[in-house]
């Protein structure tokens, strides 16, 4: 038609506005989904910047992540109300935990609090690495940090009394007093070489630092020794790092388990290769190593091996009416022991009991008496019982005539 006009077609959205959409679609979701799971995610952190458990049922919520907040070190970490209890505490900066209360008001146990600020195994080993800045072989060479670093977790917070026997150069010492920073008492036992060993019976490093000299294997100067510390004076602690002889270390072993470390505490036998060592002129320190070697009579690994048997003895017919009668060790002290691990060059042993668990401790060696009615071994399992390996006692002293003939040979032909 003429004059007529056709109509305008719609108008085509710009390209900066088509590209702006999708973008703008994909923000706002992003935003929600952030929102969303910020609100599920374990630990996190409100408005004020405080750290809050995630909220579990019960009391059997996790401790990992949160444990790591210790509270003195996160004065502002509280612990979610639960249906079971409520713990709270106010906190001042810097300080630790100043109330502890349950649902019925009444005071609840410090322990339960403090249980949530144990560091984990994995932390544990890493700050003992990292304590060692002056060089100590436990972490550069022996990895002890991996070996028994982990199970000196409980004690990293506390204040701790630790015993080392073996002080050599004096860095390990240094060492432990990084590690556990709120020590009470740190005592080293040196002899013979190294440049940290003093000179006299005693020597005061600083008011929570003392140093003795003298040898892990004399039972005079050990008794001299315990008498000076004090009977009231027991080891959290107690690490053998000393002579590394095999006999030295289960003649310490002894003397120390009983009256020197205390109930609940961990002793720490380092360096038990000495114990693999089955030539014939093997020495360390001027030490003869004599009779070692896998099975072999002079090994501290094989004595130590038995006690195994002693913590499991409830399962073996005692000799006697008496169930304390199996024992690997003349002095019976291994019948204290609660756990005991192995690991690369080292042994760790476990004193009964922790205080808290005494009662329970009764209460399982009340159990002797059903376990005493098992049947006798038969004729051909007595050939293969471990009698004799309870009995017998590590060699000591120096390598005789012949045994000095027969390494000299040996190393002169081979």
């Amino acid at each position: 038609m003429s004059g007529s006009t056709a109509p305008p077609s719609p108008a085509r959205p710009s390209r900066l506005a088509t590209s702006r959409r999708p973008t703008i679609i994909w923000a706002f979701t992003g935003l929600v989904l952030g929102i969303v799971l910020g609100r599920a995610a374990p630990g996190s952190v409100s408005s004020a910047g405080s750290v809050t458990k995630p909220s579990q049922s019960g009391d059997e919520a996790s401790d990992c992540a949160w444990a790591r907040c210790c509270l003195d070190q996160c004065p502002d970490v509280r612990r979610p109300e639960s249906s079971a209890n409520v713990l709270t505490s106010s906190v001042a900066e810097g300080a630790g935990p100043t109330t502890a209360t349950s649902a019925d008001g009444t005071a609840a146990a410090s322990a339960s609090l403090e249980r949530s600020c144990v560091p984990s195994p994995v932390e544990a080993a890493s700050r003992f690495s990292e304590a060692n800045v002056d060089g100590s072989d436990k972490t550069t060479f022996h990895s002890y940090h991996l070996m028994y670093g982990p199970f000196l977790a409980p004690y990293l917070d506390k204040p701790v009394n630790l015993l080392e026997i073996g002080v050599f150069d004096g860095a390990s010492l240094s060492m432990w007093q990084r590690l556990f920073p709120n020590h009470e008492k740190i005592v080293g036992l040196g002899y013979g070489e190294g440049g940290a060993v003093a000179t006299g019976f005693k020597k005061a490093i600083s008011e929570k630092k003392v140093l003795y000299t003298g040898d892990q294997s004399n039972a005079e100067f050990l008794r001299k020794m315990k008498e000076d510390l004090g009977d009231e004076r027991r080891f959290d602690v107690i690490i053998d790092d000393g002579s590394h002889v095999p006999w030295h270390q289960i003649f310490t072993f002894e003397t120390m388990f009983d009256t020197w470390l205390k109930p609940g505490g961990l002793y720490i036998i380092e360096d038990i290769e000495t114990s693999y060592w089955s030539k014939f002129n093997a020495k360390i320190y001027g030490y003869d190593v004599i009779d070692a070697g896998v099975g072999a009579p002079g090994s501290a690994v094989e004595k130590l091996k038995g006690i195994i048997d002693v913590v499991n003895r409830k399962f073996i017919r005692p000799e006697t009416s008496d169930p304390e009668a199996y024992s690997v060790l003349r002095s019976k002290v291994d019948l204290l022991v609660s756990h005991v691990a192995f690991s690369e060059n080292c042994v760790m042993l476990w004193k009964k009991p922790f205080p808290e668990l005494e009662s329970e401790w009764k209460t399982v060696e009340q159990r002797y008496t059903s376990y005493g009615k098992l049947p006798k071994p038969t004729v051909f399992g007595r050939l293969f019982n471990r009698k004799e390996q309870r009995y017998w006692e590590l060699p000591r002293g120096k390598r005789g005539f012949m045994k000095k003939w027969l390494g000299g040979l040996s190393k002169s032909l081979f």
